[in-house]
C-alpha cells in the first residue's frame, strides 16, 4: 500500500519577512520499513525547509516532521495566494512516493523609493531633471507626483501626474524647471524646490532639488570693473574739458555744476549721470537701453523622402539677437534629421551653409519637445537656416519641425 502524507494546516498565512511552521505527518501503510526523503516543490520551494529532511518509518507506523516557511520581504514574492507542496520520496520504491499540498496567503506590504537626478540644474532659462520611482513592495502601487517651490519663483512641470508600478519595477518621469522671471544681471541665484512621491498606501517620499539661475548678461569681474571706472573718469574729464571750452565759446554759464555729477556718476556706474552734459534732459531713466526679451520661431515641413529649408533674416529690428535657449518641437514617430545654421547669405545649398548650431536625428521621439542651451548672437544681415530631411512620417506623409529661439535683442551700441 502507498503511504499517506497529511498537513496539519493546509492553509496558512505568511507575513513577508516573518516565519511560520506547519506539521506534516507521513504514515507507512506498507509491510516493510521505508525511508522517506522530503522535498519542497512549487513557487515557494526556495523558502521552505523540512526538519528532519529524512525519516525512517516502520510498517503501520507514522512520523511527523516540521515544515518551516521563511518568506523574504521582497518584491520577488508577490502578494496573494500561492500553492505549495512537500513530496515524501521513498528510497525503497519511488513509485510509492506521496505529495502533501497546501496554500499560503502572502500578505501585501508597500515600499516606495524615489530619486531626483540630477539634484541640481543650472542655466539662464531653465533646467531638466528626472524623477525615478521604484516599487520595492510585493503589490501594485499607484503613486502621485507633486513638485513645488515655497517661494513660487519657478514653473515646475512634470511629464505626468503619477505612475502605476507593478512589484519590482521602476518608472522615470521628466521634470522641467523654468524661472518665472529672467535674471538679467548680477550673481547666480539658487532656487530650492521639492518633488514628492505620494503612494496611496505608505509614507510620502520627499526629494529636495535646486535650480541655479544664471544671469542673461555676464557680470563684470572686479578687476575689469575697476579698469572701466578709471576709464569712465578719464573720459568724463576729457568730455568736461571739451564741453567747457565749447561753453566758453558759446557764452554758456557755469558748467561745473553739471560736470561734477557726471564724474560722480561715472565712478558709481550710473550710465545716465552725464545726460545733462549732452542736453539729454535726464528723462526716462535709460529704459530704452535695456535688452528686449524676444522669441522667434522657424517652422519647416518636408515631404516623406524629401528635404526643405526655411530662413529667418536678422533685420535691424531683431539685431543683435542674443540666443540662450533653442526649443525644438517634432512629431513623435517621425524619423529624419534637422539642422540649424547661421548663414551670412540666404543660400539653400547645404555645401554653402554657415556655422552649424544644431544637427540632430529625429528618432524614437517620445516627448515631442526638446530644449537645448545656446550661446550665440546673430547680427544684422545674417540668416538663420533651418533644414529638414524627412525619412518617414506618421502624419499626412510629411515631417514637421518647429524651432523656437529664445533670447534678447540687445540695445544698439552708441
Amino acid at each position: 500500500m502507498s503511504p499517506t502524507a497529511t498537513l496539519e494546516t493546509p492553509e496558512i498565512t505568511l507575513q513577508p519577512g516573518g516565519a511560520a511552521t506547519v506539521s506534516l505527518t507521513v504514515r507507512n501503510d506498507g509491510d516493510i520499513v521505508d525511508e522517506y526523503r522530503f522535498r519542497p516543490v512549487g513557487p515557494l520551494a526556495a523558502w521552505i525547509d523540512v526538519d528532519p529532511p529524512r525519516a525512517s518509518v516502520y510498517p503501520g507506523d507514522s512520523t511527523t516532521v516540521t515544515v518551516s516557511f521563511q518568506v523574504p520581504r521582497s518584491s520577488r514574492v508577490p502578494a496573494g495566494v500561492a500553492p505549495f507542496a512537500v513530496q515524501a520520496l521513498t528510497t525503497e520504491d519511488p513509485s510509492r512516493s506521496v505529495v502533501a499540498e497546501g496554500e499560503a496567503e502572502i500578505l501585501p506590504f508597500g515600499e516606495i523609493t524615489a530619486e531626483l537626478v540630477p539634484r541640481t540644474s543650472e542655466g539662464r532659462s531653465g533646467g531638466r531633471h528626472r524623477v525615478s520611482v521604484e516599487n520595492h513592495g510585493n503589490a501594485p502601487a499607484d503613486v502621485r507626483l507633486r513638485a513645488q517651490d515655497q517661494e513660487e519663483r519657478l514653473e515646475l512641470t512634470l511629464g505626468q501626474a503619477g505612475v502605476h508600478l507593478v512589484p519590482g519595477t521602476v518608472q522615470v518621469v521628466e521634470l522641467k524647471v523654468r524661472p518665472r522671471e529672467r535674471l538679467w544681471r548680477g550673481s547666480e541665484t539658487s532656487h530650492p524646490f521639492t518633488v514628492s512621491a505620494l503612494p496611496e498606501d505608505g509614507p510620502a517620499v520627499t526629494l529636495p532639488g535646486t535650480y541655479r539661475q544664471e544671469p542673461v548678461l555676464p557680470g563684470w569681474s572686479p578687476r575689469l570693473l575697476k579698469y572701466l571706472v578709471v576709464l569712465a573718469i578719464i573720459t568724463a574729464l576729457v568730455l568736461a574739458a571739451v564741453l567747457a571750452f565749447n561753453a566758453v565759446q558759446r557764452g554758456v554759464g557755469n558748467l561745473v555744476s553739471r560736470v561734477t555729477p557726471c564724474i560722480q556718476g561715472a565712478v558709481s556706474g550710473d550710465p545716465t549721470a552725464c545726460q545733462d552734459l549732452f542736453g539729454g534732459g535726464g528723462g526716462g531713466g535709460g529704459g530704452s537701453n535695456d535688452p528686449e526679451e524676444r522669441i522667434e520661431t522657424l517652422e519647416v515641413v518636408a515631404p516623406e523622402g524629401g528635404i526643405d529649408i526655411v530662413f529667418l533674416e536678422i533685420d535691424e529690428d531683431l539685431a543683435p539677437f542674443a540666443v540662450d535657449t533653442i526649443e525644438v518641437i517634432v512629431t513623435p514617430g517621425d524619423t529624419g534629421r534637422y539642422t540649424l545654421n547661421l548663414n551670412e547669405e540666404e543660400r539653400p545649398e547645404p555645401a554653402s551653409a554657415g556655422p552649424l548650431l544644431l544637427n540632430r536625428m529625429i528618432q524614437d521621439e517620445i516627448d515631442g519637445s526638446r530644449s537645448f542651451s545656446a550661446s550665440f548672437t546673430a547680427v544684422e544681415g545674417q540668416f538663420l537656416r533651418l533644414g529638414l530631411e524627412c525619412s518617414t512620417a506618421v502624419d499626412d506623409g510629411e515631417c514637421e519641425v518647429a524651432v523656437e529661439l529664445q533670447g534678447v535683442v540687445l540695445p544698439p551700441e552708441e
